[in-house]
């Protein structure tokens, strides 16, 4: 009847039951801001809004100086970076590897943070895109495609091979997509946040 979230990187868990769930689990209405389809995110979400409060009021010290990990909001609709849920999750402070302009990042910056994980073999990363227009083939022959309007989207990346690249969607992690790193590469990149796991 609850579910608690531990973000072992930092010491701290959330424990909530079905009630207090439930109030949030909308399925398809997306105006609330919280994600729809996945109970597992969406608890993650309310989680975080929990920690947030707690480092807001100082019940919660961050052991950390980076900028961007110490960013709080106050709740989830105002978005968050991946980075701050591989630090809560590990204890890693991630890499920000992005363009001020928000422009794509290179095929090269791409190729380099990919080689680095398969290398690695414990190596998580995360990424972004904004705006719309993203479009790759899948290693299936099918297009994946996600239209942002004029936001941003970060998802992750749960599998790297020598020639593909594993990732899912927050908004419905049930369903991976795998393309070539070519493929990946065309997709419109904005940033990507990584961190070698091998020392936490």
């Amino acid at each position: 009847g609850t579910v608690t979230v531990s973000f072992a990187g930092i010491g701290v868990s959330y424990t909530m039951g079905a009630d207090e769930i439930a109030q949030f689990d909308t399925d398809n209405d997306t105006s609330d801001g919280y994600s729809n389809g996945d109970n597992d995110v969406l608890v993650m979400e309310l989680a975080v809004e929990k920690l947030w409060k707690d480092i807001n009021s100082g019940r919660v010290t961050l052991n950390t100086t980076n900028k961007d990990l110490l960013q709080t909001g106050n709740n989830i609709s105002g978005g968050g970076l991946p980075s701050q849920l591989i630090y809560y999750s590990t204890g890693a402070e991630p890499k920000q590897l992005y363009n001020s302009d928000l422009s794509d990042l290179s095929q090269t910056q791409i190729y380099s943070e990919l080689q680095k994980a398969y290398q690695s073999g414990d190596y998580s990363i995360t990424f972004g895109l904004y705006g719309n227009g993203h479009s790759a083939k899948l290693t299936n022959g099918e297009n994946f495609e996600i239209d942002l309007g004029e936001g941003g989207h970060a998802l992750a990346i749960t599998d790297i091979q020598q020639d593909t690249v594993t990732f899912v969607n927050p908004w419905d992690t049930s369903k991976k997509y795998t393309m070539s790193w070519d493929e990946f590469s065309k997709l419109g990149i904005g940033y990507m946040s990584s961190a070698d796991l091998n020392n936490t």
